[in-house]
């Protein structure tokens, strides 16, 4: 998968994607294609997508998911294609039952745990003891 390029940036990229025709009731690989357009600021938070400008007045804004970049050119270069995120970066998540019974989700970066869901996460300014044996 790609990075998402950062905002400002003028990018050009061929997108596939599996679309449903209902009027031949097919499934087909749908593939558009994006010639120098702008990057827009997020319209909203979400990992693995970016917007951009397309130029269209009807839609004038579209919202791509880098899972369907086929190829991307950032300012004029060959993007990267990075097949796999490096496992200092990788973000995972650990249910556990605490000493009560209630249950807690620990999200771990890179194996490391950084937050947790119970109180005692936020009373300790992050020290609960789910974070200290994990």
């Amino acid at each position: 998968m790609y990075a998402v390029p950062k905002v400002g940036s003028v990018v050009s990229f061929t997108t596939e994607h599996l679309a449903w025709y209902y009027y031949e009731q097919a499934k087909k690989t749908k593939q558009l294609e994006y010639k120098n357009v702008k990057v827009l600021p997020p319209l909203w938070e979400e990992r693995n997508i970016f917007f951009v400008a397309t130029g269209d007045a009807k839609n004038p804004i579209a919202c791509i998911s880098l899972r369907c970049v086929k190829q991307m050119i950032i300012g004029g270069k060959q993007a990267t294609f990075n097949k796999e995120i490096p496992e200092s970066e990788r973000v995972t998540y650990r249910i556990i039952t605490g000493s009560k019974g209630d249950s807690y989700t620990i999200t771990l970066k890179g194996g490391k745990a950084i937050h947790c869901t119970c109180p005692g996460f936020v009373f300790h300014h992050g020290n609960c003891k789910h974070i200290r044996n994990n």
